[in-house]
């Protein structure tokens, strides 16, 4: 929806993409694109018949992000357009409940992203990216008039830093 092309991908291993690398010290993903009509799995056939789209390689890490996570909390509720600037989708992030708060609570990380055609032009490797790890509940509403969304106040006290 949204006017947006979607590339048909998975990810590998699947039901896991944040999985701890061998040591435990780190969380990684790849995505692939796929390249026929191949099924979603990650059998051999199916990752001969894709080609990797990015990956990333992150730690935690006590250092504090650049970016505090009051910016977060406020990006992810924000309303997002469709490249046909009729039709809006309106995340509703809640970053004061059970999964993101106490033991839960976002995590700083720091590491490195790999990007490949068709997300962009030409690979690219971004090393010590900064970021948070978070799980967070979300209410998302579906195509909703854009025009209708002007002056948009957020979602409340407890979802601002």
């Amino acid at each position: 929806g949204y006017g947006y092309t979607v590339l048909p991908g998975f990810f590998d291993p699947p039901d896991a993409p944040y999985k701890y690398t061998r040591n435990g010290r780190a969380r990684s993903f790849s995505v692939f694109e796929r390249t026929s009509n191949s099924t979603a799995s990650t059998s051999h056939h199916s990752l001969a018949s894709s080609r990797l789209a990015g990956s990333t390689l992150f730690r935690t890490t006590s250092s504090q992000p650049p970016i505090p996570l009051s910016f977060y909390r406020n990006i992810t509720n924000q309303i997002m357009f469709g490249n046909n600037s009729k039709v809006c989708d309106r995340m509703i992030s809640f970053w004061s409940t059970s999964i993101t708060t106490g033991a839960y609570e976002p995590q700083a990380v720091v590491g490195d992203v790999l990007l490949s055609p068709p997300l962009v032009p030409e690979r690219k490797v971004f090393r010590n990216v900064p970021g948070i790890k978070a799980d967070r509940a979300f209410l998302e509403v579906n195509y909703l008039d854009c025009e209708g969304l002007k002056g948009f106040g957020g979602t409340g006290t407890g979802d601002r830093g």
